[in-house]
């Protein structure tokens, strides 16, 4: 049987047939050739159906709900309540997209900010760090999809250092006003 598989194989590489052969799913599925396939049934969701179905508690200040999943990638609908931030975090091994369907909010990624709204669609590849803040008059809905299939263990949360604000400027000494006049200048030098 060994000497069969080695003679296939020789023969896919040979025609060209086999530069997928190292496809861990191909090989998976190599080995294990009585294993049934997963089997993804094409469906098709509406986001008012499924918020009905999975309601947000008063409590939850964010909700995950998983939706789907395939043999490359999974899809979740998150629904995060008016002036609830999503920590600065990152995916090690995930790459990212969300498509924002209800709501509006501010998108930090790798230290920039977007303004995002309905309809916005946002792209994050692995490890970029990224932190999502509901600027809206309500809940917020959008659809994650990552790829691979999420597992949720790759997830890294980053501890972000809080500035102190800067003390606050006396009225009339800011920038471009005057500075003040007459007496008790001396003394003072830069």
């Amino acid at each position: 049987m060994a000497k069969y598989l080695t003679y296939l194989t020789f023969l896919f590489l040979l025609c060209g047939c086999g530069k997928n052969i190292l496809d861990p799913a191909i090989v998976d599925e190599l080995k294990h050739p009585t294993k049934f396939p997963d089997i993804y049934v094409p469906t098709v969701l509406e986001m008012d159906k499924l918020m009905a179905e999975y309601p947000t508690a008063e409590v939850e200040k964010v909700k995950v709900v998983p939706v789907a999943d395939t043999k490359y990638s999974t899809v979740q609908m998150m629904v995060v309540r008016q002036g609830i931030e999503i920590p600065t975090h990152y995916h090690k091994d995930h790459d990212e997209m969300i498509h924002v369907k209800k709501g509006q909010g501010i998108v930090i990624l790798d230290g920039t900010r977007y303004h995002v709204k309905e309809g916005s669609v946002i792209l994050i590849p692995r490890k970029v760090r990224h932190k999502f803040i509901n600027t809206g008059e309500g809940v917020n809905v959008a659809f994650s999809i990552f790829f691979p299939p999420y597992t949720g263990g790759d997830i890294k949360f980053i501890k972000e250092k809080r500035h102190k604000l800067a003390p606050a400027i006396e009225p009339g000494f800011g920038a471009g006003a005057a500075a003040p006049s007459g007496g008790g200048g001396g003394g003072h030098s830069h």
